[in-house]
């Protein structure tokens, strides 16, 4: 995803980079990848996947609106209010990492943000009405105020940053604060 972004930030490739992207199917499901769920961490896509909506969804000469409709409706697979924190396929009894319950869920926010600026009334996009920022800002504070808690998460805290600075990026109007 950085490089095609790279590529329309550039306006090279164009129509390469809509090509590719309009092809991609998810690979994997979202939350940690383990011996019941050996094919997750889709929500490291989706978290590189959120600039380019953001960026270039309104520029339909470098983002196809055909594209932008596949990224949204087939890439971008999570929104609305659901709060996912548990491992999958872990009956509910294991919480996910930070880096994972950012991701998806920063990446949720984000998309309903989207979603709602363009259009979108209905309430599960509404992240205020639905709950979902008070989620969000609720586990931000609990990070600030406990720590991670995933066993070495150093290696991790890339992915951890890169969801905050999308969430501080997209998550709100310039002219006011944003949800971090």
């Amino acid at each position: 995803p950085r490089v095609m972004i790279a590529c329309l930030f550039s306006g090279r490739r164009v129509a390469e980079v809509n090509r590719v992207l309009a092809a991609q199917v998810p690979n994997a499901g979202i939350g940690s990848t383990w011996y019941l769920h050996p094919h997750g961490d889709y929500d490291f896509t989706l978290m590189a996947l959120m600039p380019m909506l953001y960026f270039f969804g309104d520029r339909p000469e470098l983002l196809y609106p055909k594209t932008r409709t596949h990224l949204l409706t087939v890439l971008l697979n999570v929104q609305g209010g659901r709060w996912d924190d548990k491992v999958p396929r872990s009956v509910g009894l294991i919480e996910d990492t930070e880096n994972h319950l950012l991701m998806i869920n920063g990446s949720r926010y984000l998309k309903n943000r989207w979603l709602r600026l363009h259009g979108k009334t209905d309430m599960a996009y509404d992240n205020h009405r639905n709950g979902l920022e008070r989620k969000l800002l609720d586990y931000l504070l609990e990070i600030y105020q406990e720590g991670v808690y995933e066993f070495n998460a150093n290696p991790y805290q890339g992915y951890t940053l890169s969801a905050l600075l999308n969430l501080d990026a997209f998550g709100a109007d310039r002219d006011r604060k944003s949800v971090v």
